[in-house]
């Protein structure tokens, strides 16, 4: 009887954590594909060489997959076309792409659960594309991003060389935040649902010609966060709920900011330092509003609040500075 539960035991453990799949590829032209079902898998794919193709696909609980890709830096062959991408269905799942090349990298999560976590981290080159799309609740995401946009030096042309990050999280009590460092870098995320925690939640971008768009609907969201460092920057923030509270830093030349919030106890603030830059808040609540410009010269600044007890601060300092404050 002894020996049977010990076996029976033995069988369920091995259940329990059924499935673990290891791939490490060296070379040219690698493609990898993993597929598991069940619940506690783990996989972990690592590529080293040029053009390799990574893809891996989970179904079940507490699983977590890893795919760490980068460049040999040898031969005539140089890593252009590196593609990560993980799938997950289930709850406390954790996804992570690392990728290290020298351009034209790609990284997606797909992630359909409970409190799960994805990562990506792009480095050592341009033409970056990150792509995290999460469904549930009480999700986290974060893409990291460092490199440069080499298609050419107009900045306002926005060509296919920018390096690109998205993120979209469906649900309740999310967590999201990017992070660019280099030039032509586009940021996006979209929360959906209640009390997503925009606290957390945040774009800082480093470099020239960045622009970065956050998107809340929903209850309860709090603190949408840009902050943008060069020149030729765009920030907008649209949040459509309750308790909503934005946040925006701008530094350098010909930076635009918008800040449009809908709902109930709203806040707002925008920090410009540079030459000829816009900022625009439109709120409709029981709403706050500050708008500081200074250090530099065209600036213009437009504030328009309905519905409560609102109230509105705009400082400007240079030249040639226009204020517009409506409010109902």
């Amino acid at each position: 009887k002894t020996l049977f539960l010990c076996l029976f035991a033995l069988l369920v453990t091995n259940s329990t954590f059924a499935n673990t799949s290891n791939v490490d590829q060296t070379g040219i032209s690698n493609e990898a594909d993993v597929d598991q079902n069940g619940t506690g898998n783990i996989s972990d794919i690592d590529q080293v060489g040029n053009l390799n193709t990574a893809d891996v696909e989970q179904t079940g609980n507490r699983n977590r997959a890893t795919i760490n890709q980068q460049s040999s830096g040898n031969g005539d062959f140089t890593s252009r076309n590196l593609n990560g991408e993980i799938n997950q269905r289930g709850d406390n799942n954790v996804a992570r792409i690392d990728q290290l090349s020298d351009n034209q990298r790609y990284a997606h999560i797909d992630q359909r659960g409970n409190g799960n976590n994805g990562a990506i981290h792009q480095s050592g080159g341009s033409n970056n594309d990150a792509d995290t799309h999460q469904e549930g609740n009480g999700n986290r995401a974060r893409t990291t991003q460092k490199g440069n946009g080499n298609g050419g030096t107009d900045l306002g042309s926005r060509s296919a060389s920018s390096t690109s990050a998205s993120i979209r999280q469906t649900g309740n009590e999310n967590v999201s935040f990017i992070d660019q460092d280099g030039n032509f870098n586009r940021a996006d995320f979209l929360q959906i649902g209640n009390s997503n925690f925009g606290s957390l939640t945040g774009i800082e971008q480093d470099g020239d010609g960045n622009d970065a768009q956050v998107q809340q609907i929903g209850n309860s969201n709090r603190r949408a966060h840009i902050q943008q460092n060069g020149t030729r920057n765009k920030g907008r923030i649209d949040q459509n709920g309750n308790g909503n509270r934005a946040d925006m830093h701008q530094r350098g030349i010909l930076n635009d900011g918008d800040i449009n919030q809908n709902g109930d106890g709203n806040n707002s603030d925008i920090f410009q330092t540079g030459n000829r830059n816009e900022a625009i808040s439109n709120q409709d609540g029981s709403d706050r509003s500050r708008i500081t410009q200074h250090f530099g010269d065209d600036n213009f600044a437009l504030v328009n609040q309905g519905v409560g007890a609102n109230a509105s601060v705009v400082h400007q300092h240079g030249s040639n500075n226009s204020a517009i404050v409506n409010q109902n």
